[in-house]
C-alpha cells in the first residue's frame, strides 16, 4: 500500500483586499520632505475607524468636539499616510488556519478596518488554504464542500453560470496555487488615480517578492468593496495581464447621490429604513463624518478622492431636483435642476443649492485667500472628471464578477430632492438666491428677494440598495461584466459580515480563479 504525500504548490495566486472610502487608517506622515500636518505630530493617528461600540462612541465624542478647521488641518491629505498599526483581532480559526498576528500585520492587514474587512480577510485565508482530502482519491475538502452545498436562493440565484457548483476539476487547479492573502490601504482622500497607480506598484512588489528560484508568481487576484473598486478598475487597466480575476462589492460605479448629500447637506443621521438602533448608529456617524456642511465642506473641498465618488457624467437623469410645496390639490411636482456639464456645476459657487458653499471650505485658513481656495477645489472637482472620463472610462477587466445590495430594507439615494415647505410661493427657485440659515439636518432657509423667502430640507433615502449605494449606480456594470448578483439584507459598510454576501464572494473568486 502506498502512502500519500502532499506536495506544498509551487505557484503563487496572492488574493488583495482594496478597501472602500474611510476604510483605511491614516496617520500624519513620518516621510522626510513630507508636508506637515498642522494638527498632528508625525505619525499620529489621524482617521482610525473605531471597532465595536464603545470604540464608536468614544470616537463620535472625539469628532463631535472638533470644529471645522480642526477637522480641517487634521484630514489634510499631502500630510497624511496610510497607518499599518490598525487593530488586528484573529479568531482561533484562523491562528489554526496558520495565520498570526505578526504574518497579518507584515501583509497589511492592519491597514484596514478591522470591523468591515477582518472577517473577509480571514475566510479568504482559510477558504483558500484547503482543496482536497489527504486520500488516495482525494475528493474536496469540508470548506468546499459547504460552499457547494450552500442555498443558492439566498444569492438570488440557482446552481448555473458563475453559481454552478466547483467541480473537482476546478478545485484541482484552484490546488495548484498558493494564496497568501494581503490588505492595501491608501489615502481615499487623493485621488483615485493616484490610489491605483500605488496598487500597480504594490502589486509589482508582491509579484516580485513571490518570484524566487522555487516559486511562480504572474498574477493576483483583487476583490474590493465599494470605492476600492474604482481603485482597482484605474489599476488592472495599466496591468491587466498581470490580473487574474476581480470581485466588486457594493461598488459605486455611476457614483452615488449620498455624496452631494453629505457635502451639501451634512452626513445624514437617520434614515425611513432603519430601525432604533440603526438611527443612533447612523447619529454616531454624522458626529464623526461631519454632520453639518461647515464639517464636511472644509475636507471634501480638498479631496479629489472623495468627490470621485458624486455621481458621475453617466449616473441617469435627473438626480437632482428642485420641488416647489404644492398649492392646492395640485401633487408636489419635482423640477429637475439645469446641469448641462455636471462637473461645472460641482465647481459652481452661484447657485443656492451649489455643492460647495465657498464660505465654509477653508476655515483654517490654510490658503491665502478665498480664491486660490476656490482655485484648489475647483482642481479637485476637474481631478474627479478627469478620473471619470479619462483614467476610468468605462473599463473592466475581462474576468470580472460583481455583487451588490438591492434591498428595500436598506434604501440609499437614488436621487436627491430639495423640497420646499413655504406655502403658496410663486418664486423661480432657480433663480438668484441667498443661504441666510441653516439647520440641523441640512435645512436651510433661501432669500430670493427681502419679501419672498423659502425653506428647503432634503429628501429621504428613496431607492432599493445598501443604506448608501443604490441600485442603479451598483447595477451600472452590469452589461460590461461577467455576472452581476443583485442580493439583500446587509447594509453597506457590514456587507462582509454577512454569511451568504461572504459564501458568494468567496465563489465568485473561486470562479474568477478557475477561469483565469
Amino acid at each position: 500500500m502506498r502512502a500519500r504525500l502532499d506536495v506544498p504548490p509551487s505557484k503563487v495566486m496572492p488574493i488583495i483586499l482594496v478597501p472602500g472610502i474611510m476604510g483605511s487608517n491614516l496617520r500624519a506622515s513620518t516621510k522626510d520632505g513630507a508636508p506637515r500636518n498642522r494638527e498632528l505630530k508625525p505619525g499620529e493617528s489621524a482617521w482610525r475607524p473605531p471597532n465595536g461600540i464603545n470604540e464608536g462612541i468614544s470616537e463620535a465624542t472625539k469628532w463631535e468636539d472638533r470644529s471645522p478647521s480642526t477637522r480641517q488641518k487634521i484630514l489634510d491629505g499631502p500630510t497624511l499616510e496610510v497607518d499599518p498599526s490598525g487593530a488586528i483581532d484573529l479568531p482561533a480559526a484562523a491562528t489554526i488556519a496558520g495565520m498570526n498576528a505578526s504574518l497579518a500585520r507584515e501583509r497589511g492587514w492592519g491597514e484596514v478596518h478591522w470591523s468591515s474587512y477582518g472577517t473577509l480577510l480571514c475566510a479568504l485565508h482559510s477558504q483558500f488554504g484547503q482543496f482536497l482530502t489527504c486520500a488516495a482519491t482525494p475528493f474536496p475538502s469540508s470548506n468546499w464542500h459547504s460552499l457547494n452545498l450552500f442555498d443558492r436562493r439566498r444569492w438570488n440565484g440557482t446552481k448555473k453560470g458563475a453559481l454552478a457548483e466547483l467541480e473537482i476539476a476546478e478545485i484541482e487547479k484552484l490546488a495548484q496555487y498558493w494564496y497568501p492573502v494581503y490588505a492595501f490601504g491608501y489615502n481615499w482622500l487623493q485621488s483615485n488615480e493616484q490610489s491605483a497607480n500605488s496598487l500597480r506598484l504594490h502589486i509589482e512588489e508582491i509579484i516580485a517578492h513571490w518570484n524566487t528560484p522555487e516559486l511562480d508568481c504572474r498574477q493576483v487576484v483583487l476583490v474590493t468593496h465599494s470605492m476600492g473598486g474604482l481603485v482597482a478598475r484605474a489599476c488592472a487597466k495599466q496591468i491587466h495581464d498581470r490580473i487574474a480575476c476581480v470581485v466588486h462589492a457594493c461598488m459605486p460605479a455611476l457614483g452615488a447621490p449620498v455624496c452631494y448629500r453629505r457635502i451639501a447637506c451634512g452626513t445624514e443621521s437617520s434614515s425611513p429604513s432603519n430601525g432604533m438602533i440603526q438611527n443612533a448608529a447612523a447619529d454616531k456617524f454624522a458626529d464623526i463624518a461631519g454632520r453639518t456642511p461647515a464639517h464636511t465642506n472644509p475636507v471634501m473641498a480638498h479631496a479629489p478622492g472623495a468627490l470621485e465618488l458624486l455621481p458621475t457624467h453617466l449616473y441617469p437623469t435627473p438626480w437632482l431636483s428642485v420641488s416647489p410645496m404644492s398649492t392646492g390639490k395640485q401633487p408636489r411636482q419635482s423640477l429637475a435642476v439645469p446641469v448641462q456639464n455636471i462637473y461645472d456645476f460641482y465647481a459652481d459657487i452661484l447657485p443656492w443649492y451649489r455643492l460647495f458653499d465657498p464660505s465654509l471650505i477653508d476655515p483654517a485658513e490654510q490658503h491665502r485667500d478665498q480664491t486660490i481656495a476656490l482655485q484648489k477645489m475647483t482642481r479637485s472637482v476637474r481631478q474627479a472628471k478627469r478620473f471619470h472620463e479619462s483614467v476610468l472610462g468605462v473599463y473592466f477587466h475581462q474576468n470580472t464578477y460583481a455583487l451588490y445590495g438591492g434591498d428595500p430594507k436598506f434604501l440609499s439615494y437614488g436621487r436627491f430632492i430639495w423640497k420646499s415647505t413655504t406655502p403658496d410661493s410663486s418664486v423661480n427657485v432657480f433663480g438668484n438666491g441667498k443661504c441666510v440659515e441653516r439647520f440641523r439636518g441640512g435645512g436651510r432657509i433661501i432669500e430670493f428677494t427681502p419679501k419672498d423667502t423659502n425653506w428647503f430640507v432634503p429628501s429621504l433615502q428613496d431607492e432599493a440598495g445598501d443604506g448608501t449605494v443604490p441600485t442603479k449606480s451598483a447595477a451600472g456594470c452590469k452589461d460590461v461584466v461577467k455576472e452581476v448578483f443583485s442580493i439583500e439584507g446587509f447594509s453597506h459598510q457590514d456587507v462582509f459580515s454577512h454569511e451568504h454576501a461572504l459564501a458568494l464572494t468567496l465563489q465568485l473568486v473561486a470562479k474568477g480563479v478557475a477561469e483565469s
